[in-house]
């Protein structure tokens, strides 16, 4: 782990990692969008798990998880209970004291963006103070701001997930790990440090399932740390293990006393897909590169080479624990029997635009080595740095500035389409509190009328169970059960893209 030649940045660091979080924060927030265009509804259930915080329903909100979870249970899952993870909804939670949730007009849902696209703009900020301590300032800003103008990633602000917020804290405690063990082997003191770490940690364990190994890494990095400088003494250990106490103890309060431990799904790692896993996520990866420069696609396929040979020439050597976080994340992910993009690796991607700078930094000096002056060599880094980033920042800029024209368009197939609000306030409005709707995406549905649903076919649930079946004409999940069913349906109310049918027997 090769660190910065002081323990302390500097004030134009600080400059430049503020800079990056208001740039960020200004191309982010040009592209949030008042509806939410994908259905798949993950966000609703951390909506409903944020509002259930926030009213004091925590434990009733278990129990409707398991009932509406539209996929297969873990099978960790209890006591007809499931909990996801609450470090994400608890940040939701905030949102909704503030501002509630409107289910008349539904316009409140662009502000439950806002924790996901403070997050991202801080992750530039908190990027760039982790890449310093390995780059000269030139490849630390551009790297950092390179991740950042990723259409994958600005485009996630969007989508209401957890991984976002989970990308920040992973990346701000694997930088305060290295942080505060070098300031407590400094002698220096470090108790608002240690603080601000140990919240760090929890929010990394507590918004993703792989938190905990994220968490690991982070004291891999510390014992590391305090193993390359053990000829400087013996350590006050005390001190080194104040976040990690203080991080346990605040972990056992909340799920213990307040909350409860997130539902595990270890259970899911088979491996039956490995080679089907492996051939797919090259593939996303080598899109995630290309895509920085669209249709010159080859510059990213040339900086996923760079990536490639700096994990070989640096990775083990001066990086091990990111290594292995990254070694370890890619492994689970092919073992899974389930596929969900590019968002369950998104906090090992800005290290992997670090070993393309690694890559980059190896083929530079090889070539320039005892040719060029070390101030002449720090211009060529700087020049190559801004041609690296140029491309990219003006078509996201461009990109930002038309959404930002476009922000109020909502699409026909978007969750809060005309057609979506008027069926939900007809079923608000015209069935009883109580009854239980079929929906192909039933946390979606309960979060905007407070109507149970569950997801036909699914954890054992029958339509004969239903009072009513709602049908997504537009995309119709279900393969057309309504005309397969032996099952009575009434039509009730129709619309160009739904279709809400009385189930007779009930």
């Amino acid at each position: 782990m090769k660190s910065m030649s002081s323990n302390k940045f500097s004030n134009k660091d600080w400059l430049l990692a503020a800079f990056l979080f208001l740039l960020v924060l200004f191309l982010s927030a040009c592209s949030l969008e008042t509806g939410l265009a994908n259905w798949g509804d993950d966000h609703s259930a951390y909506i409903s798990e944020g509002i259930a915080i926030a009213e004091g329903r925590f434990d009733e909100q278990t129990k409707i998880n398991y009932y509406y979870h539209p996929s297969a249970l873990p099978a960790e899952a209890e006591d007809n209970t499931l909990i996801y993870a609450w470090g994400y909804p608890l940040h939701l939670a905030v949102i909704y004291m503030l501002v509630g949730f409107d289910r008349v007009q539904y316009s409140s849902i662009i502000y439950y963006k806002i924790p996901t696209l403070l997050c991202f703009a801080l992750t530039a900020g908190v990027l760039y103070l982790l890449f310093r301590r390995r780059f000269p300032r030139s490849f630390a800003f551009c790297g950092a701001l390179l991740f950042c103008l990723s259409n994958y990633m600005i485009g996630l602000i969007n989508y209401l997930y957890s991984d976002v917020v989970f990308l920040f804290y992973s990346t701000l405690t694997l930088l305060l790990a290295e942080c505060y063990a070098e300031r407590v082997l400094d002698q220096k003191p470090a108790y608002g440090l240690a603080f601000l770490y140990s919240l760090s940690l929890l929010f990394t364990y507590a918004t993703r399932l792989n938190g905990p190994a994220v968490c690991l890494i982070a004291l891999l990095a510390h014992i590391i740390i305090l193993w390359r400088n053990r000829k400087k003494g013996k350590p006050n250990l005390w001190r080194h293990g104040i976040p990690y106490l203080a991080f346990a103890l605040l972990a056992i309060l909340i799920e213990h006393f307040w909350l409860a431990p997130a539902t595990g799904n270890t259970s899911d790692i088979v491996g039956t897909r490995f080679w089907n896993n492996l051939s797919y996520y090259k593939t996303l990866l080598l899109d995630f590169f290309g895509d920085f420069y669209g249709r010159h696609v080859y510059f990213g396929y040339a900086l996923a080479l760079f990536a490639v040979l700096g994990f070989v020439t640096s990775g083990f050597r001066e990086n091990l624990h990111l290594s292995l976080m990254l070694v370890g994340t890619m492994a689970v992910l092919l073992m899974l029997p389930y596929r969900q993009g590019i968002r369950y690796m998104i906090n090992i991607l800005p290290f992997m635009i670090m070993y393309a700078l690694y890559g980059l930094s190896f083929v530079l000096q090889k070539l320039t080595r005892d040719k060029l002056s070390e101030k002449t060599r720090g211009v060529l880094a700087l020049i190559i740095s801004l041609l690296i980033v140029a491309y990219p920042l003006m078509t996201q800029s461009l990109r930002s500035l038309d959404r930002l024209k476009n922000r109020d368009s909502i699409g026909v197939n978007d969750v809060y389409s005309s057609d979506a609000v008027e069926i939900y306030r007809y079923i608000q409005n015209y069935t009883p509190e109580d009854a239980v709707i079929c929906f192909c995406k039933p946390r979606s549905l309960y979060l905007n009328t407070e109507r149970l649903s569950f997801r036909v076919n699914w954890n054992g649930h029958e339509l004969r169970e239903a009072d009513y079946y709602l049908l997504n004409k537009r995309d119709d999940w279900d393969s057309n059960l309504v005309e397969k069913t032996d099952v009575p349906l009434e039509l009730v109310k129709e619309n160009d893209g739904f279709a809400l049918y009385r189930i007779r027997e009930n």
